[in-house]
């Protein structure tokens, strides 16, 4: 398709005003085949003509052929016909083309089995400056006869980037980059042209696609770059976007939207005043402007939202714990949504406890709480959005959410309970309010509330902590070794509890309290020395350390065997004169 928008027939299917039938005429006894526009008020897009191009290429598959590679031979019509010729063919057919099977792009690892193509979206997406350039959005046709009608099985995500006239200097965009923290959105996917939908599943793909080669001076005219992609739903947060700039990135998440099968997204972002800049550098801030995808970014105060593992409806545990009764609960267009008789204020406890296919959650800007283990045991879930209006999040909230990647606590909260996210072995950061520099901690009023595990097996807590969460490292079985600074005064219960990966740890002259069962379960743990600094040991602090050989207390009096969960013999006890356990 030649000069900005080079798509004709197959590329006009991907705007609304477009018919979703087109007919490529098979012609005999050659296997070219003709492909028109045949309505000319389609053929303007953002000021553009929608035009087949001379380097355009598709695959064919039929009964006798599999993927044969077929291109444009010529153009007429000034490029709203064309005709699309086998590559490498030189002699002629010898019967007509029949069950005939189609992808646009062309691409040579593409297979066919019974009515499923497997081929690939494209990770690395190369932008053209001479044209719009769609050719990275799959398209597909099925046919018994000599007639194909191709159908958008994709969609794409349009950036229209500016800059504000404020800002004196231009800026080069090299590059864009979408991650997905739970969608496939590229790699190898499947289309089963049997299906009514002709969706693109992305079965084993990636998580991010990375439009390369832009190169690009952003002026206060904005430019629009495209990124074709399935369509998928996205969570809040779920989908970043990073321009890289050549001084510098800028990031943000979008909130949640469903990007439908045949449709166009635009993100409209302008680079504008100095708050969103440290000298020419772009910030990792999340902020952006203009147009959002989707209708709404969060649900109405009636409502929440949520997505699925098999997209269909997910039924909370308790049908009375949100402040307002469930008038219905549907699931369409990839998107379950709760609607309630009034506002939902509350999550309150075990509202959605065990429901394992749930996946993400949206919870409207109405709730203030979210209360005790309110989503225990959700293991499929990868996404929570807790908007602004939360002031508290209570014991065990989400613990056991084994699917949960990171969490964003929002400035309003000022209370969180005993760890909420307990037992998230895959919890990669935290963000926003109370979380630590490295974002591997909450950090509330100085205690060291939770933290997030994965990929960590040797961890410093920051200075300044007084007090080690009751079950903040619980279940943490990647750590081997931990070092606690000499803040800490206080080990709460349950805070090393089943790390049975600990094998080191030095407790600090600091510390007064171990709490109950403190270290209980750390079946690697093999000595540990106790400083005359402490004063009380909770019952069964070690209970379970079955390769703990001994216990180097300094203290002047022997504390109550019992209370340390093991063995008298296991126990060295090294005087100091002012010490009472």
């Amino acid at each position: 398709m030649k000069k900005t928008l080079l798509w004709g027939a197959i590329a006009s299917l991907f705007f609304a005003s477009c018919s979703k039938n087109e007919l490529v005429e098979a012609v005999e006894p050659s296997y070219d085949f003709v492909a028109s526009v045949a309505d000319q008020s389609r053929t303007e897009l953002d000021g553009t003509s929608v035009i087949w191009n001379a380097e355009d290429e598709l695959t064919i598959f039929t009964k006798t052929m599999h993927n044969r590679h077929y291109k444009v031979k010529t153009l007429s019509d000034d490029g709203r016909t064309a005709t699309f010729g086998f590559v490498d063919y030189t002699g002629t057919s010898n019967g007509t083309i029949s069950a005939n099977y189609a992808i646009y792009p062309y691409d040579a690892q593409a297979t066919l089995n019974g009515d499923v193509i497997s081929t690939v979206i494209a990770s690395e997406q190369q932008y053209n400056a001479e044209k719009v350039d769609l050719s990275y959005a799959l398209m597909a046709a099925k046919s018994e006869n000599t007639s194909f009608a191709f159908v958008n099985t994709g969609a794409l995500m349009r950036f229209n980037i500016s800059k504000s006239e404020l800002m004196p200097d231009s800026y080069t965009l090299n590059s864009i980059k979408l991650s997905s923290a739970a969608n496939n959105i590229a790699g190898d996917v499947t289309i089963d042209l049997s299906a009514e939908s002709r969706a693109v599943v992305a079965s084993t793909g990636t998580k991010e696609i990375t439009l390369t080669a832009i190169n690009q001076e952003i002026i206060t005219e904005a430019k629009a770059f495209y990124v074709a992609l399935p369509a998928v739903s996205f969570a809040d947060k779920d989908l970043t976007v990073t321009f890289t700039f050549a001084d510098g990135e800028k990031s943000f998440a979008l909130p949640a939207f469903d990007l439908l099968q045949g449709s166009i997204k635009t993100i409209a972002y302008q680079i504008n005043d100095s708050d969103d800049f440290t000298g020419t550098t772009p910030d990792s801030g999340e902020d952006f402007e203009g147009e959002t995808p989707g209708e709404e970014a969060y649900p109405a105060n009636n409502e929440i939202w949520y997505t699925s593992t098999d997209g269909n409806i997910v039924e909370p545990y308790k049908t009375d714990g949100f402040g307002a009764n469930i008038l219905s609960n549907t699931y369409e267009n990839g998107k379950g949504i709760i609607t309630f008789d009034g506002e939902v204020t509350d999550i309150e406890a075990f509202a959605f406890e065990c429901c394992s296919g749930l996946t993400s959650v949206t919870i409207p800007d109405s709730v203030t709480d979210i209360d005790d283990a309110a989503f225990r045991d959700c293991s499929c879930l990868t996404s929570v959005s807790i908007p602004d209006g939360v002031t508290e999040i209570s014991h065990d909230a989400f613990i056991n959410c084994v699917g949960l990647t990171s969490i964003t606590i929002p400035d309003s909260v000022t209370s969180i309970g005993r760890n909420p996210f307990a037992g998230c072995s895959n919890l990669a950061e935290f963000k926003g309010k109370f979380a630590s520099e490295d974002g591997r901690c909450l950090i509330v009023d100085g205690v060291l509330n939770s933290f997030a595990p994965f990929g960590i097996t040797i961890y410093n807590i920051p200075d300044g902590v007084t007090k080690i969460g009751d079950y903040a490292f619980y279940d943490c079985v990647g750590l081997t070794s931990i070092t606690i600074p000499d803040s800490v005064t206080k080990i709460g219960y349950m805070a090393f509890s089943d790390c049975d990966g600990l094998t080191s740890i030095t407790i600090p002259d600091s510390v007064t309290d171990i709490g109950y069962e403190a270290f209980a379960g750390c079946t690697s743990l093999t000595s540990i020395t106790i400083p005359n600094s402490v004063t009380e040991i909770g019952w069964g602090a070690f209970r379970g350390c079955s390769s703990l050989t001994s216990i180097t207390c300094l203290a002047t009096t022997p504390p109550q065997i019992t209370t340390l969960g093991i063995s008298e013999e296991a126990v060295i006890y090294v005087p100091k004169e002012s010490i009472n356990l």
